[in-house]
């Protein structure tokens, strides 16, 4: 799942069939449950949302995008865990519990390629392992770009395997090399005057979550839902 915003912007995935039940439906276990603050308490949360905004901290993560789709992606990351965010819930009540609308744009939330409205974050599962700060290629109405973006992930490892950090927009070097990288696969419109174009890239929020028809979603080719799978996605 991908939550979008100024600072933030993220995106629900399908990974857990389990927990739905037989008619699409969120079993009740999977419905409730809230995590613990730790060490630090108010305060130490709202540092880790601050982190978050400032690109500061979190734990590496390579993450999937779009899995049991024929477009399915891994992605670089930082992964960070908040208040609310350790255990599974429905997504309306883990974005209260965790803050994190604080920091994003509840009218961009997307599941795969599609928006999801307001009143079905409800009927959508978050699977309680976190949210990882991911950069991605835009849309010109700031959705993610998931027809360039497996072009964009190799320009991105190319940097990493030079010794360069392709997310860090302080960096020089770095981002004329990502220049380069993205020219060679052919993604010149995402460079302005040799430097990457920010304006075509935005920040996001990226977490596993399940749903189905009953939050509005349909089959596309990054949406793979429970009814239409054709092999387990648990094995």
């Amino acid at each position: 799942m991908i939550l979008s915003g100024t600072t933030a912007q993220s995106a629900f995935n399908i990974e857990d069939i389990t927990a739905l039940d037989e008619n699409g439906n969120l079993k009740s276990s999977t419905k409730t449950g809230k995590g613990s603050t730790g060490s630090g308490g108010e305060e130490q949360e709202d540092r880790t949302l601050l982190n978050i905004q400032e690109g500061i901290g979190g734990t590496p993560d390579r993450l999937v995008l779009n899995p049991g789709t024929k477009s399915q992606l891994e992605v670089d990351g930082s992964n960070y865990q908040v208040k609310g965010s350790y255990t599974a819930a429905d997504l309306a009540t883990t974005l209260s519990e965790t803050n994190i609308m604080g920091i994003s744009d509840p009218r961009k939330i997307y599941f795969g390629d599609q928006k999801l409205p307001a009143e079905k974050l409800s009927d959508v599962a978050y699977l309680g392992r976190g949210f990882s700060r991911v950069i991605l290629p835009i849309k010109a109405d700031g959705s993610p770009n998931f027809e360039v973006l497996t072009k964009y992930e190799e320009a991105c490892e190319n940097v990493r395997l030079a010794g360069l950090d392709p997310m860090d927009k302080n960096s020089e070097e770095g981002q004329r090399r990502l220049a380069e990288e993205l020219q060679k696969v052919g993604l010149l419109g995402l460079i302005n005057n040799g430097m990457p174009d920010m304006s075509k890239v935005g920040l996001f929020l990226v977490t596993e979550g399940l749903g189905s028809s009953k939050a509005g979603l349909t089959q596309s080719t990054y949406v793979r839902l429970k009814e239409d799978a054709d092999y387990d996605l648990m094995s």
